[in-house]
């Protein structure tokens, strides 16, 4: 049977739920009251930003776009920690970080053009193998830890170029603009991905979701064609929220990563690919959720 922890279907909501676009017709229409105030569209780009807004951009979108007086506060949320104690928003990262996420951007909005079929890049292996396997499997109550460099921060720059490819051209109905800061934190900042661990057996970052993000290439792909995108923000956890009540179990007791082993056969925080394609278990103990 399919079965899915309560905490883990929770946070399938947080990953890449902002990057995503109409498609499919698997789930009806919700009719929700129509919002207090004017919601503004994705899609608006500065006018000095325009230019670049092309079929195949090259660095200078990302770079104007951030750049440009009223992105700021989206530039500062972008954040990442380079070692302990380096906290840096997008303007002071090293230019390798903001390469990184520059290609991804533009590879991102290739693999979009394919009918997301191609991505040109490298995606980060789904589920991602943990540094500490040796002490995950001799102490379940420990955490997973993940190199920096081929998981991390690739899948944290993947979901910001995601959401930043999303805003700029257009492919959700509301823009980023609509968010306060705290809330352009859940988008935006590192911790609400990964926070920087070294008490685990090996030094890298360690999940702060209770699930496994995905490659944001495979939750925008599968929040499109499950037509799980309404016309608002609203009206997108809606749908999330029904597809999961008919698509997801529960399951109860006291979790650790033999238990996770036990249902989605991965010793870490339950993968969100395997949370949406299902997973079998000799397990009875299960619910609807």
């Amino acid at each position: 049977m399919k079965t899915i922890s309560l905490t883990a279907a929770v946070s399938l909501l947080a990953v890449g739920i902002v990057s995503a676009q109409p498609g499919g017709s698997n789930i009806p229409s919700i009719t929700l009251p129509a919002a207090a105030t004017r919601t503004i569209p994705s899609g608006i780009v500065p006018p000095a930003c325009k230019p670049f807004v092309v079929k195949v951009p090259t660095d200078a979108l990302l770079s104007c776009y951030l750049n440009d007086p009223s992105n700021q506060t989206l530039a500062d949320d972008i954040t990442w920690m380079f070692g302990p104690g380096q906290f840096r928003s997008w303007h002071q990262w090293p230019s390798w970080a903001k390469a990184d996420l520059s290609k991804r951007f533009i590879d991102t909005v290739a693999w979009y053009n394919t009918g997301m079929n191609r991505y040109p890049g490298t995606l980060v292996q789904d589920p991602p193998p943990p540094l500490n396997m040796d002490v995950i499997t001799t102490n379940v109550f420990t955490q997973a830890t993940y190199d920096e460099a081929t998981v991390a921060f690739p899948l944290y720059s993947g979901n910001i170029a995601m959401n930043l490819a999303s805003e700029i051209y257009g492919w959700v109905p509301w823009s980023l603009h609509n968010y306060d800061v705290p809330t352009l934190s859940y988008v935006f900042n590192y911790n609400r991905y990964f926070w920087y661990c070294d008490k685990y057996g090996a030094t890298g970052w360690c999940v702060n979701l209770e699930s496994m993000p995905a490659n944001a290439t495979y939750t925008f792909k599968f929040l499109k064609t499950n037509n799980l995108i309404g016309a608002t923000r609203v009206e997108t956890i809606s749908r999330v929220l029904d597809w999961a009540r008919w698509n997801l179990w529960h399951t109860g007791g006291s979790f650790n990563y033999k238990q996770y082993f036990k249902y989605f056969d991965y010793f870490g925080s339950p993968p969100v690919s395997r949370i949406i394609e299902g997973t079998v278990t000799t397990d009875t103990y299960g619910t609807r959720l």
